[in-house]
């Protein structure tokens, strides 16, 4: 299950109450669903530094749910949205 960091302030996301918590960080969560999107062959990220790549690596064993994936799906197209 994901779980929101208390820093995090999600504006634009599409969660009515309160939104999910996400425990592995932001870029494995962002790199896990990337992986799965079906006109992406291979996600690349860089880290300048080790934090970085400690926060990026979960990314590997990190599992979506549907729902997760459903909901980060709604975001991602509601952010495509407002670029355009």
């Amino acid at each position: 299950m994901l779980t929101w960091p208390a820093t995090a302030r999600p504006c634009w996301l599409p969660w009515k109450k309160s939104p999910p918590r996400i425990t592995p960080p932001w870029a494995a969560v962002a790199l896990a669903w990337l992986a799965r999107q079906p006109t992406v062959a291979t996600p690349l990220a860089g880290a300048r530094n080790p934090v970085q790549l400690t926060e990026l690596l979960p990314f590997l064993t990190l599992r979506l749910g549907g729902d997760e994936i459903a909901l980060l799906d709604q975001a991602s197209a509601q952010a495509s949205d407002v670029d355009r």
